[in-house]
């Protein structure tokens, strides 16, 4: 199919295989053949289709890009950035990063797990501090610099955007009732639950 397939999901509507490739390619295969391949975007990770729409998400820049009928973009979903405060009159800002897995919801809605990062100065998650300077080994970062993320889409609009516990965030699935959302975290050694309305309610830092 691809020289490096990363995500695979069935368009039941048209009975055929999405591939979505490393490489950029969109593969769509019927019958057991390649029936077209198109280049959306670099370096995709997964492919979705809801609501008769097909959707390629994109792993380092963390972006859901809507395709049109010819397979070619028709409109990018940002994943929402959160800002923090100025340092030394400069913006720093937690920006969406890494797209681990994109699936859909039983009920149409998309639900991705991505990294938020810092963008800027890490003062901006610092502790103030009064001298003398703490030592080095100490941690006076209120939060970490890569933060775990699920992000919603329903309708092709983001409705939600929370951050959670854990880290490396690397696959995730919704319960067939549409109430829950599972996120495999390897690192942290375990499997965080989270309200799939409480993650698409806005955008807050925590679930």
């Amino acid at each position: 199919v691809c020289p490096e397939l990363r995500g695979l999901t069935l368009d039941a509507a048209s009975q055929t295989l999405l591939a979505a490739c490393a490489g950029g390619e969109l593969v769509t295969i019927k019958n057991g053949a390649v029936q077209e391949i198109t280049r959306p975007a670099p370096d995709l990770r997964d492919v979705v289709v809801t609501g008769g729409k097909r959707f390629v998400s994109t792993f380092r820049s963390a972006q859901m890009i809507e395709l049109d009928a010819q397979g070619t973009p028709a409109k990018t979903i940002t994943w929402p950035s959160v800002p923090l405060a100025p340092v030394e009159g400069k913006p720093t800002t937690f920006v969406p990063a890494v797209a681990w897995r994109t699936v859909t919801a039983p009920n149409g809605m998309v639900v991705s797990v991505h990294h938020r990062t810092v963008d800027g100065d890490i003062g901006g998650i610092q502790v103030p501090r009064a001298p003398p300077a703490p030592a080095y080994y100490q941690n006076i970062c209120e939060s970490s610099i890569v933060r775990s993320t699920v992000s919603v889409v329903n309708d092709g609009n983001v409705v939600g955007s929370v951050d959670i516990s854990g880290v490396l965030p690397v696959d995730v699935a919704v319960s067939p009732d549409n109430a829950e959302i599972a996120v495999a975290q390897p690192s942290s050694g375990f499997v965080q639950r989270v309200q799939l309305a409480a993650a698409s309610a806005g955008v807050s830092g925590t679930a």
